[in-house]
């Protein structure tokens, strides 16, 4: 396996000192662990939408923006 150095500030190197599961286990494995779940979890986020959630988001978007109540005018009309 051939290496490579790559610079990182030593908070970030502390924060992956914590992530390690055992003592000899290495940056290049802990790394590796955290890209694979990243992998799983987009995988997961990444599912189907169902059809009410489209129709709600085209919904969304022909409505007119001037029939929306910016967060202002919400604050306003809760605090009266």
């Amino acid at each position: 396996m051939e290496n490579t150095m790559i610079q990182i500030r030593k908070e970030t190197a502390n924060k992956l000192k914590t992530l390690k599961e055992y003592d000899r286990e290495t940056y290049d494995e802990i790394i590796n662990k955290m890209m694979q779940e990243l992998r799983e979890y987009v995988e997961e986020d990444s599912l189907e939408l169902n059809e009410e959630t489209k129709k709600q988001l085209e919904l969304a978007r022909k409505t007119p923006l001037s029939q929306y109540i910016d967060h202002e005018s919400v604050k306003k009309e809760l605090l009266k």
